[in-house]
């Protein structure tokens, strides 16, 4: 196995087994970057059937229908909005790769004077063209026709490592941006603090799977931006489950059945008897989630990282 960015042949295994299927992860070191050893298919096809049939968000009862998938997702866009909330800006256009459902572009939509989506599932494209008045393209960027400096902004979210080439598809991206835009990229985390930080062996077959070509480090989300002709303008550490789902991965050595509850504010159902004592402690497992993921996001350890890329 060789690396796809630095070229390095003969990586070794760094892990046997994937979720819901076999394969095979290999790890470089030089660039701090796990790849996954993969035969190539064709993205639209799988993108568009058998993916969201593979991975839900219930994993007993997988669903791929795009209100589904929007309902749920809705309300999980506070940390994206935050960061791109600087660049608000009436006057200009925002494209996202990988728009999903539109759970994030749709309340994208009042704050640009234009934006525009991609999504391979066609499903979901047509459900946000539909529900939101948002053009999507159900194909490939490349094969968009959008024009040179066509986008102010571009963003693709947990899209990155799914491509079989990272550092084609950032350039890909470049060539629709403006010169001093910006392209906003979230990835998943290789020090995961269920992979790094506690010790849950379940974890590690879970974190890895088929869909997953790339892992990234922060080191290697840099090299991979440089040599697309970026320089990572901010980087942030976001941690997404709360952690009263890494305690229950602690102690079960396997997920929640669906990742609900794992992705609100910590918060349990009492007992009616005493309304009082329960509201204290759910206001005290809410401040310790906050100060949990301050310091997960301090050491780097959070399950997702989210760079701001400018042009060179």
């Amino acid at each position: 196995m060789d690396c796809s960015l630095c070229g390095k042949t003969g990586l070794p295994l760094h892990i046997e087994g994937l979720r819901n299927s076999d394969g095979r992860v290999f790890y470089c070191a030089d660039c701090d970057l796990g790849l996954l050893q993969t035969q190539k298919f064709d993205p639209k096809a799988y993108y568009d059937g058998e993916y969201r049939q593979k991975f839900s968000e219930i994993l007993e009862a997988p669903n791929g229908e795009p209100d589904f998938m929007y309902n749920y997702h809705k309300d999980f866009q506070a940390d994206r909005l935050r960061i791109v909330g600087e660049f608000f800006n009436p006057a200009a256009s925002f494209l996202e790769i990988g728009c999903s459902a539109g759970q994030f572009l749709a309340q994208l939509k009042p704050h640009f004077g234009r934006v525009a989506g991609v999504e391979l599932d066609s499903g979901c494209a047509d459900y946000v063209r539909t529900q939101f008045d948002i053009a999507v393209y159900d194909q490939e960027l490349a094969d968009c026709g959008f024009g040179p400096g066509e986008f102010h902004y571009a963003a693709a979210f947990q899209v990155l490592e799914h491509t079989y080439d990272p550092v084609a598809f950032l350039r890909d991206m470049a060539g629709v941006l403006q010169l001093d835009g910006r392209v906003f990229i979230e990835v998943p985390n290789l020090r995961d603090p269920l992979l790094s930080l506690w010790r849950v062996p379940a974890y590690h077959r879970f974190y890895y799977h088929e869909a997953h070509t790339h892992y990234f480090s922060a080191r290697s989300l840099e090299k991979v931006a440089t040599a697309a002709g970026y320089r990572i303008e901010a980087l942030h550490y976001l941690q997404d489950y709360n952690f009263m789902n890494h305690l229950y991965w602690h102690f079960n050595n396997g997920p929640q059945r669906t990742g609900e509850f794992g992705l609100a504010p910590p918060r349990i159902q009492f007992n009616d008897d005493h309304p009082e004592a329960g509201e204290a402690l759910n206001a005290l497992f809410q401040d310790c989630d906050k100060r949990y993921k301050a310091i997960l996001a301090e050491h780097g350890l959070t399950s997702n990282m989210f760079a701001v890329l400018a042009r060179e």
